[in-house]
């Protein structure tokens, strides 16, 4: 892959972080209606019956997420359902149970591990089952079946040059090299070199994913 399209992947990907850690919200989170006139629904859907309308300026607090819709209830009448949370703004957030997650690359790169939390918890499905540091200052980052499973082979790609990005800036310039490893083989490996880093795909092992040998 050349080094102009291995950038291109690292700023596609990191735009998809930007803009999925922007969109997350979490429960207890207050929340003003943003829409001239919003619709409460029953149900996560423009097909779920309206309960209600609300006016601009409305305080809701969230009580759930599905997708991009927030269940709230409405802080003025108590009233309970589901807005599209394009058409609100949180103006605070909750301090209570406050978790603070970890999707394995904390001990590396801590706004990098709650960046790849936050993708997880959009698309439902934890990225990495393990990671290991191997010899040549190489990550080797084994991902969930499940990751494998529901995700593009876009997607994957682009994981993979954002962990070779993280993992240069967590080695203090030092030579770094990634490999995302399936059935204890590599799938696809970011290696630095003196031109720049070279990426290479080898076929996945396929086995290792259904169980069969």
């Amino acid at each position: 892959m050349p080094m102009l399209t291995i950038k291109r992947g690292l700023l596609a990907m990191a735009a998809s972080i930007a803009f999925v850690a922007s969109a997350l919200a979490a429960t207890g989170d207050v929340h003003k209606v943003s829409g001239e006139r919003v619709n409460v629904r029953t149900g996560p859907s423009n097909q779920a019956t309206i309960r209600g309308q609300l006016l601009q300026g409305e305080e809701l607090i969230e009580l759930a997420q599905q997708g991009s819709w927030l269940g709230v209830r409405v802080a003025r009448t108590g009233e309970e359902g589901w807005v599209y949370s394009d058409l609100v703004r949180r103006v605070s957030q909750s301090t209570l149970d406050r978790r603070i997650p970890t999707a394995g690359f904390r001990q590396y790169a801590r706004d990098f591990d709650m960046l790849i939390e936050t993708i997880n918890a959009h698309i439902g499905t934890p990225m990495v089952a393990e990671i290991n540091k191997a010899p040549n200052n190489t990550l080797r980052v084994t991902p969930t079946a499940e990751w494998m499973l529901n995700t593009g082979r876009d997607a994957k790609l682009y994981a993979a040059l954002a962990v070779y990005q993280m993992w240069k800036s967590a080695s203090g310039g030092r030579p770094a090299n990634v490999a995302l490893v399936l059935g204890g083989a590599n799938y696809i490996t970011v290696s630095e070199t003196s031109n720049g880093p070279v990426l290479a795909v080898e076929a996945p092992n396929v086995g290792a994913l259904t169980g069969a040998r």
